[in-house]
């Protein structure tokens, strides 16, 4: 019988022993292709300007124009299929790492779905697998039933297939990342096929908004606010009109001292589908005209601080 509880004490070392190394396999840098979220977590930016939002955001705000046409360091940190709690925890996550704090947030809402669910937009958790080794990512992949209630304790629970050099790492051709955090398409959807601009007259429904979103974006003013940054709320072109009634919805959800950006209706390129990747997203050579825009904005706000 000694010789069992023996065996078994040494089992039971060599099995916690054996979770306790894997902690090396979790620290190596993430094998995903996009490497935002490390770099903030990791490295200090020196941000003046800082993108957070949705595919919008990430394929329509260039960080390269707007920082040559600003001067100021601008980092893209918008994520594809992102909701606004989302956005809030990249804020957050930015907020609680980088020293400097930016002295702009850009936020892109996506008219007129950004408030409500739908199939587009979600909590990004795919793109925390490769950061489990971070105890907050760990708790809240836990929180989402993600990650085992028991990979609190024990480091083979937070192994993802991402941390093996396997899982889907490898980016596409519409993944690729400029050195600024953008992420432009260059080339038109060939399978997309456009029809007639839209002109849509319908009212926004607001009883279909989930208070968690809701919760979400009062949140990012408010950050904002304790933090004092200036946040730009910006509504990009898509291949439509920009419905008037979310607009307003907008105006009534955000606080004064916070900034409203249309697009400029007069401008052609929004009503040319060869600008468009597809009917919901701007290729790079609209992404440059209207991250113009939105920098040509910025610059009025720097103007006035000077």
């Amino acid at each position: 019988m000694k010789k069992y509880f023996v065996r078994l004490l040494i089992f039971v070392l060599l099995c916690f022993g054996l979770d306790r190394s894997l902690y090396f396999v979790l620290k190596l840098p993430s094998k995903h292709f996009d490497w935002r979220y490390g770099k903030v977590r990791e490295e200090q930016l020196s941000t003046d300007i800082l993108l957070v939002g949705s595919s919008r955001g990430v394929r329509g705000l260039s960080a390269e124009v707007i920082e040559v046409i600003s001067g100021k360091n601008t980092f893209n940190f918008c994520y594809p299929g992102s909701s606004l709690p989302f956005h809030l925890y990249c804020l957050e996550t930015f907020l609680n790492n980088q020293i400097k704090r930016p002295k702009i947030v850009v936020l892109n809402l996506d008219d007129d779905f950004a408030f409500k669910e739908n199939p587009w937009l979600s909590f990004r958790t795919n793109m925390l697998y490769g950061h489990t080794k971070y105890e907050d990512v760990n708790e809240l992949l836990i929180a989402y039933g993600e990650n085992h209630p028991l990979a609190a304790y024990f480091n083979i629970l937070k192994i993802r297939a991402i941390h093996l050099g396997i899982g889907q790492q490898k980016p596409l051709a519409t993944d690729f990342i400029s050195s600024k955090g953008s992420m432009p398409l260059f080339k038109k959807n060939e399978l997309c096929v456009f029809s007639t601009f839209v002109n849509d007259t319908t009212s926004y429904q607001s009883d279909a908004e989930l208070p968690g979103y809701l919760a979400a974006y009062q949140s990012i003013q408010n950050l904002c606010a304790q933090n004092h940054i200036q946040l730009i709320v910006c509504i990009p072109p898509h291949y439509g009109t920009i419905k008037q009634s979310f607009v307003e919805r907008v105006k009534t959800l955000t606080a004064p001292e916070h900034q409203i950006l249309l697009p400029d209706t007069n401008q052609r390129a929004y009503l040319d589908s060869n600008y468009y990747y597809d009917p919901s997203h701007l290729r790079a050579n609209g992404a440059r005209i209207y991250s113009k825009e939105v920098a040509l904005q910025i610059n009025k706000y720097f103007q006035l601080k000077d």
